[in-house]
């Protein structure tokens, strides 16, 4: 399997237990990615105006957690929803909050998904089945996990 083909995650989680949680369910997908892990959101954004310039390869799936320092989750998806280049990218926000509040302002911003960070075995499979079907559709639908 070839760089261009590995589907490109950018994870942007502070809590360093959550990253590593998010980042092995995602890896659980069987898909072939390759994953971008930051700390704040300010980071997040000055990442994706490189990536907009072409300076840095532009994810295929953004996983964003909304209580973020510096830039919150929801100012980082406002960002990336302004700028032209980047408004395709598929953005799910992830949180520990189940706030009505938080998830009509995710929608506001246009974010593709909301997933409640999961805390049960149940909850990490369903979460894992829904970023399988989010990595398929990235991937324009190709069964990449039987490619060579």
């Amino acid at each position: 399997m070839t760089e261009q083909h590995r589907i490109k995650v950018l994870i942007v989680e502070d809590n360093p237990a959550d990253a590593r949680l998010v980042k092995t369910l995602v890896e659980e997908t069987g898909f072939p990615i390759n994953i971008t892990i930051l700390r704040d959101g300010e980071g997040a954004i000055q990442f994706l105006a490189r990536a907009a310039k072409g300076e840095l390869p532009e994810p295929d799936l953004i996983l964003l957690d909304i209580n973020l320092p510096k830039k919150n989750g929801h100012e980082v998806l406002a960002s990336i929803r302004k700028n032209g280049t980047l408004s395709h990218i598929y953005v799910v926000m992830c949180s520990g909050s189940n706030s009505e509040e938080d998830f009509a302002k995710a929608r506001r911003n246009q974010a593709d998904a909301y997933f409640i960070k999961p805390m049960g075995s149940e909850e990490m499979e369903a979460l894992v089945t829904g970023l399988r079907d989010i990595l398929f559709s990235v991937s324009g639908g190709a069964d990449l996990n039987h490619s060579s």
